[in-house]
């Protein structure tokens, strides 16, 4: 496993470490709704959850550029 990612399910008091896929940088998360959110860092890593952020999921993204941020419209 890799570096740390941290969460929170209570508007931030208390947050919790948890492993994740990857040692590359984590540089941008954004969730589509409470379960459904993508992270994205260095080397063109994308994370994916569709648990509200307990575990995530390596996904190939197709480049090796720095991915900075991450956003969905609704």
């Amino acid at each position: 496993m890799g570096e740390t990612i941290v969460h929170t399910t209570d508007g931030g008091a208390v947050w919790i470490n948890q492993s994740s896929p990857t040692l590359r940088t984590l540089l941008g998360v954004s969730f589509v709704n409470a379960t459904t959110g993508i992270a994205v860092g260095d080397g063109g890593t994308i994370l994916y959850t569709n648990d509200g952020g307990d575990t995530w999921t390596l996904q190939p993204s197709g480049t090796a550029n720095i991915l900075r941020s991450v956003s969905f419209l609704q």
